[in-house]
């Protein structure tokens, strides 16, 4: 199976042990970057990576994101102080559907709750150290 990879700076001794783990397990693996440690933007990476996916050169992708501005940028939105000095949804990608809410045990984050009911948008709110996993037949997270 062909597995495109790719991940931000935060995740990227993750990444080289999960590309280890493909290629000892006899898949061909396409990586994306990031290729070090120094700081760059995750949709750099994991847009690229995505798409190939989409595009069908490769079977499937594993994207790894170890800062939360990162997570949200392959949802439609994501809900981020980034802009301002409250929270509110941010545009995503769009490549999978819903808003995402990263660090979500948080206090200041419960608010994501009400703002997704009110745009009547999938919510997933996802605890620090723990993994979203979206496949073709399901969605789950691991801790």
């Amino acid at each position: 199976m062909k597995i495109a990879v790719a991940c931000d700076h935060g995740a990227f001794e993750y990444k080289e042990i999960v590309k280890e783990m493909l290629t000892e397990m006899g898949h061909e693996v396409e990586d994306f970057g990031c290729h070090g440690c120094e700081s760059v933007d995750y949709p750099d990476y994991a847009g690229p990576a995505a798409q190939s996916v989409a595009d069908g050169k490769n079977d499937k992708g594993i994207v790894i994101c170890g800062i939360s501005a990162g997570a949200n940028a392959l949802f439609e939105y994501g809900y981020s102080n980034i802009a301002s000095d409250t929270f509110e949804l941010v545009n995503g990608m769009g490549m999978i559907e819903g808003a995402f809410c990263p660090h979500y045990q948080k206090e200041e984050r419960k608010s994501f709750d009400m703002v997704c009911r009110k745009q009547n948008l999938p919510a997933i709110g996802c605890a620090d150290q723990c993994a979203y996993v979206v496949t073709d037949e399901k969605r789950f997270f691991l801790e």
